[in-house]
């Protein structure tokens, strides 16, 4: 890899890259070309994701912010450069996390008792489900706290890898920027609609949308959430 003008890593198409499948979003993706994934040579903790009609500046000025931020942010990984053919950028440079499985998959194909081979951090399934549901809200402040409005909070972009939970899709068009009352409350929509499919996939019950304003009400919200489906269900 290279390292441009700004201080961003970068690979190119004259270091040979193997293709693989990604292991951790649905096979679909790759058949479809929507999506593509390359081994780095003599980098094995990384791939490249090419993705289909970029936006370079907006792809640029993410990298920059999120080199800037790195070291702020401790509960996830980062994109760190970008991959370009013919000086034309194709992806980004994603981590690689092998044997995991994202929480999709879990939901579409197992039953709530498959998260604990993944994620264990309690003996009751539904306070250990509810618990990854705040790992990911953390993850979501963490960013929020540092400027960033995640805006694409969909179980495929969260996979299970040594009982942690990783944000793996960054696509700068489900970014914003700065701490703003309606940014963080269209991050915290997103998470709750993420909330409400993982309840209905795992047919814990049928969910009304929350509209929080802010973390702190979310948190008390999954709290009598939990709660209520415990009642039910236990």
């Amino acid at each position: 890899m290279n390292t441009d003008n700004n201080g961003l890593l970068y690979f190119d198409k004259t270091s040979k890259g193997k293709q693989i499948i990604f292991p951790n979003t649905q096979s679909k993706k790759k058949n479809n070309n929507k999506s593509n994934f390359y081994e780095l040579l003599n980098c094995k903790n990384y791939l490249i994701k090419c993705s289909p009609s970029l936006d370079t500046s907006k792809v640029f000025n993410m990298l920059k912010l999120f080199n800037k931020l790195q070291e702020n942010i401790t509960l996830t990984d980062l994109p760190i450069g970008y991959y370009q053919e013919n000086e034309v950028l194709k992806g980004t440079i994603v981590p690689y996390y092998t044997s995991s499985i994202s929480l999709y998959q879990i939901t579409k194909n197992y039953n709530l008792n498959k998260l604990n081979e993944y994620y264990l951090h309690d003996d009751d399934n539904i306070h250990n489900l509810y618990l990854l549901l705040y790992d990911i809200l953390d993850i979501l402040e963490e960013l929020q706290n540092n400027g960033i409005s995640y805006l694409d909070s969909n179980p495929s972009n969260f996979i299970l890898k040594d009982n942690q939970v990783k944000l793996i899709d960054f696509e700068p068009q489900y970014l914003k920027y700065g701490i703003t009352k309606e940014n963080i409350k269209t991050t915290l929509s997103r998470f709750d609609d993420l909330v409400f499919h993982t309840h209905l996939n795992f047919e814990l019950d049928n969910l009304a949308i929350y509209n929080s304003k802010d973390f702190k009400t979310m948190r008390k919200h999954l709290i009598k959430l939990e709660n209520k489906i415990r009642k039910k269900h236990l």
